[in-house]
């Protein structure tokens, strides 16, 4: 009865993390839509949403107007996360200028009873980004986790590491620390692109 792979630990490969760079998202933020294509809009802004928040798709998904609070000088999000049951704020007249806040007013339902980003599915949400990729000319396979990434690349050089690892509710501080490395590629490319 003695099973031979029971001291056998699985090693995971390494898997390469993908984000958008800021010009990147920047087209991605400039696109315009059609008036038959309110779903692939509401799509792209759901996805910038989670970029300017680091929200994964699950808690972006549940957003209702329960989740927000007029404060003093802007909209405050209150949500616990799905993954890590940690409670969070944001405050979305900080974060990028004030954009999440501008996302989140565009597709702030009327009740508590409705979605910000209803009819939308991870799939669905993936297959829209391809399209939506190819509009912006992103030459990457951009699927919805790369929001997350771009949020911590964005702001790892911005913020202090223990700012950014309460930003995505890491439990450890290794975790926030591959948004260094990730950065770090970004630079080498850029310098790697300079004609000197």
């Amino acid at each position: 009865n003695d099973n031979p792979f029971e001291d056998y630990t699985i090693k995971a490969a390494p898997t390469k993390k993908n984000f958008l760079e800021t010009e990147e998202w920047k087209r991605l933020e400039a696109l315009t839509f059609g008036t038959s294509e309110h779903l692939l809009e509401k799509t792209r802004d759901m996805f910038l949403f989670s970029c300017f928040t680091g929200l994964r798709f699950g808690d972006a998904l549940k957003l209702t107007r329960k989740h927000f609070t007029e404060a003093p000088n802007g909209l405050k999000l209150d949500y616990q996360a799905s993954k890590t049951a940690k409670f969070g704020y944001k405050m979305l007249n900080i974060l990028f200028g004030g954009k999440p806040q501008d996302i989140a007013r565009k597709y702030m339902p009327p009740n508590d009873s409705v979605r910000l980003f209803k009819g939308i599915t991870n799939p669905k949400a993936n297959k829209a980004l391809k399209v939506l990729a190819e509009r912006a000319n992103i030459n990457k396979n951009v699927c919805y986790k790369d929001s997350r990434n771009t949020f911590g690349c964005e702001l790892i050089n911005k913020v202090s590491i223990s700012v950014l690892k309460d930003e995505m509710q890491h439990s450890n501080i290794a975790t926030t620390q591959q948004y260094l490395m990730l950065s770090q590629e970004g630079k080498e490319k850029h310098l790697m692109a300079i004609q000197w």
